[in-house]
């Protein structure tokens, strides 16, 4: 997913409070993906997008996380459901 910086400011409303790409990814940015990495079922990763020098754009790339399987039972402990009715 690829978002302006103007357009992610204007997300988190922070339009007019961050003048710099490096304080508005340090303080909003990098937070924001820490937490969905840690509280979500997805692996966010993302990378600048320049135009010269400046940062005009972040493309975001989500990878859902593998399922955890709780093995409770080696396949010969798994218990069987009584054949009496």
């Amino acid at each position: 997913m690829k978002k302006s910086v103007e357009e992610l400011k204007r997300s988190f409303g922070a339009l007019d409070k961050y003048k710099k790409w490096s304080e508005f990814e340090r303080r909003v940015i990098k937070p924001a993906v820490k937490s969905l990495n840690e509280h979500t079922s997805y692996d966010v990763e993302y990378e600048t997008v320049k135009d010269g020098r400046p940062v005009v754009a972040v493309i975001f790339y989500f990878k859902e996380k593998p399922q955890l399987s709780l093995d409770l039972y080696r396949d010969s402990e798994i218990p069987q459901p009584s054949a009496t009715h």
